[in-house]
């Protein structure tokens, strides 16, 4: 990774786990990062972390991405802030294991709209090419 030139990297699930080690990585390379997940006693944490050891900009945006029109949401959160985001790092997701069958409904809604609705429209609306124009990218 180049730090010749500062990039703003939003991480979704950057909370715990792949995502926080992700956002300190880029951090750690001259990085700006836009920390999404849910928990913002967590979010707050991580941004703290990432501007003392780094210096660089941490912005903490708590949102669930498994609800509707959240991708559409975090969109709005990011230019209410004036970020403008370079890279997308879709990385929040979740399983439900079990017996199919028997899952809760609920439960694999849930799973469905963070691990496919939100990714797509993420990923969709963050290449303004790609994208119908009004609403556009990041």
């Amino acid at each position: 990774m180049s730090t010749d030139q500062t990039r703003t990297v939003l991480v979704t699930g950057a909370s715990a786990g792949i995502g926080r080690a992700l956002a300190l990585e880029f951090a750690r390379n001259g990085h700006d990062v836009v920390l999404v997940a849910r928990r913002l006693d967590a979010l707050r944490e991580l941004g703290k972390a990432v501007r003392e050891r780094y210096g660089v900009r941490a912005t903490e945006i708590p949102m669930d991405l498994s609800v509707r029109r959240a991708a559409y949401e975090l969109q709005v959160a990011v230019r209410q802030r004036d970020l403008a985001v370079d890279v997308l790092v879709n990385n929040a997701g979740v399983a439900e294991s079990g017996p199919f069958a028997h899952g809760d409904a609920d439960d694999l809604h849930r799973m469905l709209m963070l691990n496919v609705a939100s990714v797509t429209l993420l990923s969709r609306t963050s290449f303004p090419a790609c994208s119908s124009g009004a609403g556009g990218g990041f």
